[in-house]
């Protein structure tokens, strides 16, 4: 018996072992150039998930797009409408902020009109389901920043109709 050859009962282990090794190989080989039912090479699975990875990730990156523009033309549009009633009342906004993201607008009018009992019983009973609403006097403790940091990413000065600003998410 041979020192790399180890039989018992006739077997020729290492002949065995080499044999499994030679048609394991041989089927390896097989399905990654030939992908039958049910098995394909590993090179076609990999070339597949790439291919949905990236088609997965622009699809996604659509449908966000998609939801993100929708989600501002719904609060513009609603901003729009609300500050339009409100004007209607006699009540002008001085300034107003928007959290596209919750859908949420805060308006903010000069303190007399804000102390006023007519805007309050208007403010009050003003009530629409398609953004939360909230209201604020426009005076020396408006703290713009604070605002800002809960997610208000846009603010416009309607006094003086300019922007206040609008946050860059790319870079915050």
């Amino acid at each position: 018996m041979g020192t790399n050859t180890m039989q018992q009962g006739g077997l020729d282990y290492e002949n065995i072992v080499n044999l499994f090794a030679n048609v394991e190989k041989s089927n390896i080989d097989h399905i990654r150039t030939n992908p039958q039912e049910g098995f394909f090479s590993f090179d076609v699975v990999c070339n597949a998930y790439e291919k949905g990875r990236k088609d997965g990730k622009k699809q996604l990156m659509e449908q966000l797009t998609s939801s993100i523009k929708d989600q501002y033309k719904k609060t513009l549009d609603q901003l729009m409408l609300i500050i339009n009633n409100f004007e209607k009342k006699g009540f002008s906004c001085t300034k107003f902020f928007a959290n596209v993201q919750e859908m949420s607008i805060m308006l903010a009018f000069e303190e007399k009109v804000y102390k006023s009992d007519e805007f309050i019983n208007f403010a009050y009973n003003y009530y629409t389901e398609e953004v939360q609403l909230g209201y604020l006097p426009d005076n020396k403790y408006l703290n713009i920043t604070l605002i800002k940091a809960n997610g208000f990413s846009v603010a416009y000065d309607a006094k003086n109709k300019q922007e206040l600003y609008k946050a860059d998410l790319a870079h915050e």
